[in-house]
């Protein structure tokens, strides 16, 4: 997707987090629109925050969740394949698994992406008429920052 409204703000690459989430949010703020609680992303308009934090989940195939922060990439496979973590300033193709070296990142991590698992799916176990009162749970920002 490219987006562009140079006159109301710049949406030059910044090397920062981003995901499809971002993009309702971006979009309403182009369009100078207000933004809503049910949107867990944020316009890229703003500031982003360089120690965001991105989740990513594949049930399909590979049954698998991920963080992204920084330069790191967690992935738990409940499939049996365990976890691994990965660097992806050094390694792209995800081809070294940091996992055993790297221990309080991926300790981190690991708590964090099963903070926001569990929250995700206590809101969407939730019947859709109590899910109506509540927006979805907002990314944790939790646990120490490795």
């Amino acid at each position: 997707i490219i987006l562009g409204a140079p006159k109301h703000c710049n949406l030059a690459p910044t090397g920062t987090l981003t995901g499809h989430i971002d993009i309702a949010p971006t979009v309403l703020d182009l369009l100078q629109l207000p933004s809503s609680n049910v949107h867990q992303g944020q316009s890229l308009c703003s500031k982003i925050d360089p120690d965001r934090t991105l989740f990513a989940t594949a049930q399909a195939l590979t049954s698998e969740d991920a963080i992204l922060w920084r330069n790191y990439k967690y992935v738990q496979n409940y499939r049996g394949q365990g976890e691994r973590l990965f660097n992806l300033s050094v390694d792209p193709k995800e081809r070294i698994d940091l996992s055993e070296t790297e221990i309080d990142i991926k300790e981190n991590l690991s708590k964090r992406l099963q903070l926001f698992r569990n929250q995700q799916i206590s809101f969407y176990n939730l019947p859709p008429t109590e899910q109506e009162k509540f927006f979805p749970p907002t990314p944790p920002t939790c646990c120490n920052k490795p």
